[in-house]
């Protein structure tokens, strides 16, 4: 009948053991399914939540000095940009309008550009970059013959001249977002690695966890059977006792029993 019992104890055991390692299965099973359903909403969710607004620059009209003299000039500062990048994209962006720069960032003379959203006529244009706080002030000068584009005089070659300038500065912005773009991306890599660590932790947990588990089952079994066994040798010593008091009582009984004469010492040991 105990080995019946201890029999059924341990089926169950293994029982419960299978269960709980196909419920640590399961929910890994589960956990990587709702990651899959995450990577594949999260695209909708970054369109969805997405808000963003082009930045604007505030460009100032004023007089400058170069080395020809003070004339009038536009400033704009663009910020979170590199000094030398500035130079070199403003270079090639003078190369584009057919003029041949000369200089560096202290002054940069194009002349006979080709800026047809300015004027018809070829612009000589001078400019001047500057390091301030985060990012870079540019001052150009635009001149055509004799004459420096002024918003007094040119008001309608002003607004080309500032549309201009803003989409240059547009440049950077997406220069700064690529460079953060990048971080992120790197941020990302590092977060999948710790993922994939923790991950390998935690299958080494569960692997502990089954393991802790099955030991604790083959405790409680042994505890169960060892109180068993402890049942038995208490009745053994129930029986026991109970056996000696009754050859108490016999013994004591033959003792007081009347022995016939000559018989003397014939009981005693």
């Amino acid at each position: 009948m105990n080995y019946q019992k201890n029999l059924f104890l341990l089926a169950l055991a293994v029982s419960s053991l299978f269960v709980f390692k196909t419920d640590i299965q399961a929910q890994h099973t589960e956990k990587a399914i709702q990651e899959a359903a995450s990577i594949a909403e999260a695209p909708s969710k970054s369109i969805d939540d997405f808000e963003y607004t082009i930045p604007t620059y505030d460009i100032k009209e004023g007089k400058a000095k170069i080395s020809t003299g003070t004339h009038n000039g536009f400033t704009i500062f663009i910020p979170h940009s590199d000094i030398d990048k500035v130079e070199k994209r403003w270079m090639k962006l003078m190369k584009k309008k057919k003029a041949k720069p000369m200089g560096d960032f202290n002054e940069i003379m194009a002349p006979k550009a080709k800026i047809k959203t300015i004027s018809s006529e070829r612009i000589d244009v001078t400019s001047t970059m500057k390091l301030k706080g985060s990012g870079v002030e540019l001052t150009a000068l635009y001149q055509i013959g004799d004459e420096f584009i002024s918003s007094k005089k040119h008001p309608s070659k002003v607004k080309s001249i500032e549309r201009m300038l803003s989409d240059f500065a547009l440049i950077f912005a997406r220069y700064a977002e690529e460079d953060m773009l990048k971080q992120h991306k790197k941020d990302l890599k590092l977060h999948n690695k710790d993922l994939k660590i923790k991950q390998k932790e935690q299958d080494k947990i569960d692997t502990r966890v089954i393991k802790y588990k099955k030991l604790l089952m083959e405790a409680e079994l042994e505890k169960s059977s060892n109180v068993e066994e402890q049942n038995l040798i208490n009745d053994d010593i129930n029986t026991t006792e109970n056996n000696i008091i009754k050859s108490d009582k016999k013994i004591n009984l033959l003792k007081k029993y009347n022995k016939p004469k000559g018989l003397k010492g014939l009981f005693s040991r």
